[in-house]
């Protein structure tokens, strides 16, 4: 059987040893990374470091899964964390955590920024119009809840105009007319 040391991005000192499923057994490697178990119900994404046959003294679990085809860490990068961890007196898994991206850790779905925009139609593409609806957007965005197309829509007040601005899209008419653009 073999066993596998793993560097995992948290503040603890030392490696972790997991054993390797026979069906993995050529695929992992130092430098790639590795979804293992940690504890009763965590997972975390770690960088292999060395694999070997010494049978470790205590029980280990099996790697879940190898997540790269080919190695992200190179051994020079390693020497380097590894002066690191022993110049600033610090756990590598600290290293590890600040030197590589976040979604290259993470064991969760990459969620993108998402980000709204508005498009005026080109009957309302001049000077006077778009100022208007810039104000008008900037004015909307600072209310509490905002709402969009998806129909959530915020308590209305009375001296609080409702505004309409689609999500990734156009102006809408009502919103239009109520500001004469």
């Amino acid at each position: 059987m073999k066993y596998v040391d793993v560097i995992l991005p948290l503040p603890l000192p030392g490696l972790f040893t997991y054993s390797v499923p026979e069906g993995m057994e050529g695929r992992v490697v130092f430098g790639k990374r590795l979804l293992v178990p940690l504890g009763r119900s965590k997972k975390y994404i770690g960088m292999a470091v060395k694999t070997h046959d010494e049978k470790p003294a205590f029980e280990v679990k099996p790697i879940e899964q190898v997540l790269d085809a080919t190695p992200t860490l190179l051994d020079r990068q390693y020497r380097l964390w590894s002066w690191i961890s022993n110049y600033y007196m610090s756990p590598l898994g600290d290293v590890y955590n600040a030197a590589m991206p976040a979604g290259m850790k993470s064991t969760e779905k990459f969620k993108p920024r998402m980000e709204l925009y508005v498009e005026l139609t080109s009957k309302y593409r001049n000077e006077a119009s778009l100022h208007v609806a810039l104000n008008m957007l900037q004015r909307a965005l600072k209310q509490p809840n905002s709402h969009c197309e998806s129909g959530h829509r915020p308590p209305r007040h009375k001296k609080t105009p409702r505004y309409h601005y689609r999500h990734r899209g156009t102006l809408s008419r009502q919103s239009a007319r109520y500001h004469r653009i």
